[in-house]
């Protein structure tokens, strides 16, 4: 799925013309296995969110899923480079754009602090996993209320690999139509907040935080589109 439509961007709580949107770590409890030909996912683990995966993981994931598939879909990152073509017609991550878009729920959003809410009416723990309310771990997904979209975790649980590389300068001057992110950049961004995160810092729709794409950790997954 690609979202195209018009919507309106925060950066840092300011609005801005926005967008025509064409784990050596310990993890606690590991709910999949490897049984020398298949990962297998522990009973009843089916519904957690995939976590410590690196960046080149989920893109590999991406890739994967296509061939997966076939209906002469096309994969979208070269593991040789580690490149990416978001003209395919397979999976792939989100842009930071896409993601922001999908998280402030599309025309249908309301402008909220949160994806899907905002405090103190209906409030954060209505649709966020974060470390006030997630007891120390990840939750099933869907736990929680889903946004304008049908979208749910956007804001806490897991944060989400997105496609971009980062420059804290970018949205200054970035396309308006479709941006896809730097060309440069040593990190990768990831939003959305966590279960091990506060719901003041980074479960809000606007913040924007990135770290290396081959850092891994428990409180780390991802989301891919096509």
């Amino acid at each position: 799925m690609t979202w195209l439509a018009m919507g309106h961007r925060f950066e840092n709580g300011i609005s801005q013309l926005l967008l025509n949107l064409r784990p050596s770590i310990y993890f606690g409890d590991i709910h999949i296995s490897w049984n020398d030909s298949l990962f297998i996912v522990d009973a009843g683990k089916g519904d957690f969110p995939c976590v410590g995966v690196t960046w080149y993981g989920a893109a590999a994931y991406c890739n994967f899923l296509t061939e997966a598939q076939g209906n002469s879909l096309t994969t979208c990152y070269s593991f040789s480079i580690w490149g990416y073509n978001l003209s395919a017609t397979g999976y792939r991550l989100l842009t930071e754009a896409e993601w922001e878009y999908a998280a402030r729920g599309g025309k249908r959003g309301n402008e909220t602090t949160y994806s899907g809410a905002n405090d103190p009416s209906p409030g954060w723990r209505t649709v966020a996993w974060c470390s006030d309310n997630s007891g120390g771990a990840s939750h099933a997904v869907g736990t929680k209320n889903a946004n304008e979209l049908g979208l749910h975790d956007m804001s806490g649980n897991v944060f989400e690999w997105c496609n971009d590389k980062y420059d804290a300068n970018y949205y200054i001057t970035l396309p308006e139509n479709n941006p896809s992110g730097p060309y440069s950049g040593t990190q990768r961004v990831r939003r959305g907040g966590s279960w091990k995160t506060s719901n003041y810092t980074f479960a809000i729709v606007w913040c924007r935080t990135s770290v290396y794409p081959y850092d891994v950790d428990s409180f780390t997954g991802f989301r891919c589109i096509r």
